[in-house]
C-alpha cells in the first residue's frame, strides 16, 4: 500500500513539474502577435518593415538589431525555463507535509535572483539596441512609447 502511494505521489510531481514548465515559461518573446511576428519583449516593432523604414534604418542597423534581438530571446527564454523549473520545485515543497520554512524561503530566493538576470537583461537588451540608432532615430523611436498602433514597445 505504501509502494502504491509513493508511485502516485510521483507521478503526480511529475504531472505537476510539466504543467508548472509548460503555464510559466509562457510564449517565447519574440513571437506572438505584432510586426515580423514579435510579441512583448523583442523589440519586435523596431525592425518591422514599415517602422524601419519611418526611422530610416539601413541593412546593417536592421541585421544588427536582429541579431541582438536572437540572442535576447535565447537568453530570456533559458531564464523562463529556469524559472518555472524553480517554481515547480518550490510548488514541491510547499506541499510537502511537514514544510521547511528555510528551503522554501532559499527556493523563493533562487526565483527572486533568476527574476533579476530577467529584468537586467531586458535594460541590457534595450540599451544596446538604442545604441544602434541615431540621436535623430533614438528621439523619434521615443515617440513609440506603446509602439506602433498601441500594441507596446516590445522590449
Amino acid at each position: 500500500m505504501k509502494g502504491k502511494s509513493l508511485v502516485a505521489l510521483a507521478v503526480a510531481v511529475a504531472v505537476l513539474v510539466a504543467f508548472s514548465v509548460a503555464s510559466f515559461a509562457g510564449p517565447v518573446r519574440g513571437m506572438g502577435a505584432g510586426p515580423r511576428g514579435g510579441g512583448m519583449g523583442a523589440n519586435c516593432w523596431l525592425t518591422a518593415p514599415e517602422i524601419a523604414a519611418q526611422l530610416g534604418l539601413t541593412p546593417e542597423q536592421t541585421q544588427k538589431l536582429n541579431s541582438i534581438r536572437d540572442e535576447h530571446i535565447k537568453e530570456m527564454a533559458t531564464l523562463r525555463s529556469q524559472i518555472a523549473s524553480k517554481r515547480a520545485e518550490l510548488e514541491v515543497l510547499l506541499r510537502e507535509p511537514e514544510l521547511n520554512k528555510e528551503k522554501i524561503m532559499a527556493k523563493q530566493q533562487e526565483i527572486s535572483k533568476l527574476q533579476g538576470e530577467m529584468d537586467s537583461k531586458r535594460i541590457q537588451y534595450r540599451v544596446k539596441s538604442m545604441e544602434l540608432l541615431t540621436p535623430e532615430q533614438r528621439q523619434q523611436a521615443s515617440t513609440y512609447r506603446m509602439g506602433p498602433k498601441g500594441k507596446g514597445l516590445c522590449w
